[in-house]
């Protein structure tokens, strides 16, 4: 029979925490609004032949502040990914 891990990850505690796992959430949101943008682009540009402009640039940078927001969370809870 296959057990689990032999200790579960705790996340992190107290007031440093919740910052942590603000910072990940506003990430979150952040990567939704760029599905959001990029849809929207996305639509006008095939109905009306005009998308939103910069679109690739904002995509660029939103991504890399989300990913870089989410990064503090992934080290406390040990889930970042490793290659072997």
């Amino acid at each position: 029979m296959a057990e689990g891990p032999a200790h579960a990850p705790a996340g992190p505690s107290g007031l440093f925490g919740r910052v942590i796992e603000g910072w990940a959430l506003l990430g979150g949101i952040v990567l939704l609004g760029v599905v959001l943008m990029t849809t929207w682009s996305a639509v006008t540009g095939w109905v009306i032949a005009k998308p939103l402009p910069g679109d690739f640039e904002l995509t660029e940078i939103l991504v890399g502040v989300a990913v870089f927001s989410m990064l503090p969370y992934c080290q406390q809870t040990d889930a970042n990914v490793t290659a072997d």
